[in-house]
């Protein structure tokens, strides 16, 4: 890893499937305005973030000894007066920038600087103080802080967004499932008196068993329109830049503009063509394209009309308005109808529905069974059509 003549230290821990990583490092005084030296810091933390998920948490403070830099809080976002800078102080700036790392330090010191810098990702909210409880004797210009970092924050946010992924349920392996099925001792729900808490106890038994051994949907490509080759020109591209702000020299910047220009060509191109082929497939797959015109709106609000050159298409709200409309006009034309329709509505009990004796045998259940669609989408219990299909024989 680069970096190897800083005094840093960086500690990486995994809190139910989220990593943790913290790094703290401290710049002498008669090194703080060494280019070379940030430049290792950040070269060190860029290393550590691209070994980092999105989900990943990543925090680095420490002594930057950097006491150009005037920070304030503007609209509750710490921002740093970028005027007259010194160059290790605008490389340490642009560096953090590239990483996504916003600084959240407010504690200044007897002499109304700030020499500690804490940097962490900006979706994560943490809460820094002045700690007077020192472990350590106290440094008059490095005040002990406190960092406040919910436990929430690690665990709880990383767990919603795999479990809102759905089960991939074309990878279920049924003979699995049927083995389990027929080891389950299904009296004790027959022994359940109410009926919601049979069907409940039934779902919950599959769902189980699914959400256990059947993996999730990986998370699609973004962009959609990405290849591995775009993938390649955009890692090629940051390497530029990186050398770029190590060295702000001509070969790095050709190299940097050259390695940029090819990425941006190459995006250019597959958008294009991908938009195209939405075009092309909006008879055959009108999801495709309705997906994208989802990803290009503010909101998921249904149109009231869709334009195509002359030709307007009124949306199902607007014909459905329409219709209630006119119905209520005729109503008002004909109050004996009305009259007629409220009194027929009034005879029909609500609340109740006499469904009488009857049986319901295993046969019965298997043949509905074969009539369903062996569809892989899940209802509302969780479960899809294509289960109850392939185990009729132990569930009928």
């Amino acid at each position: 890893m680069s970096g190897q003549r800083l005094e840093q230290i960086c500690v990486s821990s995994t809190i139910k499937g989220r990593k943790l990583l913290i790094c703290a490092i401290y710049i002498p005084p008669d090194r703080s305005q060494d280019v070379g030296v940030i430049n290792d810091h950040l070269a060190s933390m860029n290393e550590l973030c691209n070994k980092c998920s999105n989900d990943d948490v990543i925090l680095t403070c420490g002594a930057y000894n950097q006491p150009h830099m005037r920070w304030r809080s503007i609209d509750n976002v710490i921002q740093c007066d970028s005027s007259q800078l010194p160059s290790s102080s605008s490389t340490l700036l642009d560096g953090m920038d590239y990483l996504c790392l916003n600084q959240r330090n407010l504690v200044h010191n007897p002499l109304d600087r700030i020499l500690d810098l804490i940097f962490c990702s900006p979706d994560i909210d943490i809460d820094v103080y002045y700690c007077p409880a020192s472990l350590l004797p106290l440094d008059s210009h490095h005040p002990s802080l406190e960092i406040y970092l919910p436990a929430r924050v690690v665990c709880v946010e990383a767990i919603e967004r795999r479990v809102d992924r759905p089960l991939n349920f074309r990878t279920i392996d049924f003979a699995a499932l049927l083995a389990y099925l027929s080891t389950v001792d299904w009296d004790m729900i027959s022994a359940i008196n109410d009926v919601n808490e049979m069907a409940e106890r039934f779902n919950s038994i599959l769902n189980d068993w699914l959400v256990t051994n059947v993996p999730r949907i990986k998370p699609p490509v973004s962009p959609v329109w990405s290849s591995h080759r775009l993938r390649t020109l955009k890692r090629a591209r940051n390497a530029c830049q990186r050398q770029l702000r190590r060295q702000r020299t001509l070969t790095n910047r050709q190299c940097f503009q050259q390695a940029s220009n090819a990425y941006r060509s190459l995006n250019a191109s597959l958008y294009k063509n991908y938009v195209f082929r939405v075009q092309s497939a909006l008879k055959t797959n009108p999801r495709s394209f309705w997906h994208f015109v989802n990803s290009k709106r503010k909101n998921s609000v249904i149109p009231m009309n869709v334009h195509l050159n002359d030709i307007t298409a009124t949306s199902a709200t607007e014909s459905s308005q329409l219709f209630a409309e006119h119905l209520a006009s005729v109503f008002a034309e004909n109050p004996a109808s009305r009259s007629e329709i409220e009194e027929a509505i009034r005879d029909v009990p609500v609340d109740m529905v006499d469904l009488g004796i009857f049986v319901v045998n295993p046969e019965m259940v298997s043949l509905a069974a074969e009539k369903l669609k062996r569809s892989l989408t899940p209802g509302p219990d969780g479960l899809p059509a294509v289960v109850i299909c392939r185990c009729i024989a132990i569930l009928a």
